[in-house]
């Protein structure tokens, strides 16, 4: 949620924060954060595609790759030390 909202800041995307989503919302795809409206368009529950809707360029399959290797060493090891 951080990164989307420092997206939409540094591109100058009017939002409003609301702390939870409409239920129906919830109902369908359970508590995923965070949840986006964009006008006419339909929820996002990705952060990625979010940003992308906030005019930021997608990302390629190889830096989705290195960065799920580098998140996953890391959780491996968030218990190691506080």
């Amino acid at each position: 949620m951080q990164a989307v909202l420092l997206g939409l800041y540094e591109n100058g995307v009017a939002h409003t924060l609301v702390a939870v989503p409409p239920l129906s919302v919830l109902l369908n795809s359970g508590i995923l954060m965070p949840a986006a409206k964009c006008t006419g368009r339909p929820w996002l529950l990705d952060s990625e595609r979010t940003l992308v809707e906030a005019r930021f360029s997608d990302v390629d399959a190889g830096t989705r790759r290195a960065l799920g290797r580098v998140f996953g060493q890391g959780a491996m090891h968030r218990i190691d030390a506080p």
